[in-house]
């Protein structure tokens, strides 16, 4: 049975390691999949569904040969020799390994394989088959007895017995429970996997009890850690399925998350609400970006109930340490802070944040961009600057945060940029011991985030976007308000976004791309800055960012999370080109010894 373990964990690591795209892959054999789905009893715990073994095997092979240059490991053929198998294996069809009630059989005595066959007697041949009896053929494997069935050109193997007699007297398969999209999708990847979260968390509540016990007496009693475990419980047990779904082919790797919250439950409720936009980047300045984010936060009556409900929970256990009942006066502030957290939340409908490289020049390398969508910018610009001002004070009432305290100021309205009146919070570490940053410091700061130093500006743009900017000095600013004041964004145009934008949900309510051809030459340009050696000796053109996007479909949320094949074998070719400058002196000449141990040296430092 230790080769069925193997298996097991193979199968699992791969799915962890190899991770695969969004994207829709070159279909796999949607008969083979929901075939398998039919061997699956309908109590499984969860399950790994592998539609095509010679599809995923090409797949693995195909990367191997991309990352490494050459395959490094035949999945398929090190399945057959762990399994002992000569002939009846159908690699062309699936394969799926199941998990039953873990709690009642016993950890991994709960698992099952189930293989395709081309013939099912001459498969069941590799494993030395006995007499069947109710159903179940005793076989051998690597000298452990082993429990088959048969069903048509499907074979089940199990450890167990129980394990094997309960799959064989279950009256109703998984298939049932997978239907639709969420079918499509387990036709189409690679590799799947699928846990019943609510059995799972209900099935071991003593044992997470414990935990939570132990978690409060490692607290010195306080309550705090068992109550969050436990809300956390509270919310796990409220999802039936929880899927994460992988696929490889030519064009790139991903992974694809999909959460299905039970009927009627209060996540259900919640993610009924949530809504799905053309675009969560609106308000961003277009042209070269690093990283651009968005997320649509609109919340009906069930999401703001849930969020406040967060943050009056982790308010009210801070208020609740000895520190807040010793100081009245940091209790009130506290409470304050807490107000002004759920006005804000109630005042967001939608965040969008950037990260732009600048021209070389006196405003810095790099600019931070933030624009808020909001039902009252003004109100939101009160908001914000209570909890600063509060905030300093809290700062007052502690004797270590009060050394920091003079290198804090806030300057409200200090200048009009774009007929915005706009606000600084300045920081200058300077002025401190406690942030340890000299001058010399703050002048290579300078270097990269502009003359200003730690300066954000921030300020109402219109009635319905408040716009905040690190970086780029008042010119950067303007920008980004007028970008506001359109209600578009540029990056909707940007061609890496829309190419990879092509094969993704268009209806979402939360997206993120990283350029890292424009992160590689961030760091070139900030090595140079700082008169440091030069990290990556060539930067590759790479036309498509990492992509990951967020939709909802009724009450199942899906995660998408996408990396482009120019992706791949761009960060190898960095890779390789930094290794080998390594090697080799600026005239091309290869180092000597001494000089690879230095800078091996270097690298470990």
């Amino acid at each position: 049975m230790k080769m069925l373990r193997g298996w097991i964990v193979l199968t699992l690591a791969t799915a962890i390691v190899v991770s695969a795209s969004g994207r829709p892959c070159a279909a796999q054999s949607s008969d083979s999949a929901k075939e398998l789905l039919k061997q699956i009893p309908a109590e499984a715990w969860g399950f790994v569904l592998i539609p095509s073994l010679e599809g995923m095997n090409s797949s693995i092979n195909l990367y191997q040969q991309k990352i490494m240059g050459m395959p490094m490991m035949d999945l398929l053929q090190m399945l057959t020799l762990q399994l002992g198998i000569d002939a009846g294996l159908d690699t062309k069809g699936g394969a799926a390994v199941m998990a039953l009630d873990m709690k009642k059989y016993g950890g991994q005595d709960a698992f099952a394989i189930v293989l395709t066959a081309t013939d099912a007697k001459e498969l069941l041949a590799n494993f030395s088959p006995g007499e069947e009896a109710d159903g179940l053929i005793p076989c051998e494997v690597q000298g452990e007895t082993l429990y088959a069935r048969t069903a048509g050109k499907f074979i089940t193997i199990a450890k167990n017995k129980d394990v094997a007699k309960a799959i064989v007297a279950s009256k109703e398969s998984i298939e049932s429970a997978v239907q639709g999209a969420r079918l499509k999708m387990f036709q189409e990847r690679t590799l799947s996997v699928a846990v019943a979260l609510s059995k799972v968390v209900k099935g071991y509540r003593e044992e997470i009890g414990g935990f939570t016990s132990m978690l409060a007496a490692m607290g010195g009693g306080a309550p705090s850690g068992e109550e969050e475990m436990k809300e956390l419980v509270g919310q796990l047990e409220q999802y039936d399925w929880v899927d994460l779904s992988l696929g490889l082919d030519k064009t790139g790797v991903a992974i694809s998350l999909l959460t299905h919250p039970r009927s009627g439950t209060d996540m259900d409720k919640a993610a009924r609400e949530m809504k799905g936009i053309a675009t969560t980047l609106t308000g961003l300045p277009g042209g070269p970006f690093v990283l651009a984010m968005g997320m649509e936060l609109s919340q009906g009556p069930e999401s703001r109930k849930q969020i406040e409900k967060q943050i009056n929970s982790q308010f009210n256990r801070l208020l609740e340490t000895p520190e807040m009942k010793e100081n009245e006066k940091l209790r009130e502030k506290t409470k304050d802070i807490k107000n002004g957290v759920g006005e804000l939340t109630k005042l967001v409908e939608r965040i969008a944040f950037s990260v732009s490289p600048l021209s070389d020049g006196p405003d810095g390398l790099l600019a931070a961009n933030i624009v808020i969508g909001t039902s009252d910018a003004e109100k939101l610009m009160k908001v914000v600057g209570g909890l600063i001002a509060t905030g300093k004070a809290m700062m007052a009432e502690n004797e270590d945060a009060k050394k920091v305290m003079g290198a804090i100021e806030h300057k409200a309205g200090v200048e009009t940029i774009e007929s915005v009146k706009v606000d600084q919070l300045v920081i200058d570490p300077t002025k401190s011991e406690e942030l340890d940053m000299d001058d010399e410091d703050m002048e290579s700061a300078r270097k990269i985030i502009g003359k200003d130093g730690f300066s954000l500006r921030f300020g109402a743009v219109g009635t319905k976007s408040v716009v905040f900017t690190i970086g780029g000095g008042k010119s950067h600013f303007a920008d980004v308000a007028k970008s506001a004041k359109s209600g578009e964004s540029g990056l909707t145009r940007n061609e890496g976004i829309t190419k990879i934008g092509a094969g993704l949900p268009k209806s979402k309510y939360i997206e993120m791309y990283l350029s890292v051809e424009e992160g590689a030459k961030m760091f070139k340009r900030i090595a140079r800055a700082l008169g440091e050696d030069d990290p990556i000796p060539s930067v590759p053109t790479i036309a498509e960012p990492v992509a990951l996007m967020g939709t909802v479909e009724g009450a199942v949320t899906r995660v998408d999370f996408v990396i482009p094949m120019d992706v791949i074998q761009g960060v190898r070719n960095m890779v390789t080109g930094a290794m080998a400058a390594q090697r080799y002196d600026d005239r091309g000449a290869k180092k000597d010894d001494g000089d690879e141990d230095e800078d091996e040296d270097e690298e470990d430092e």
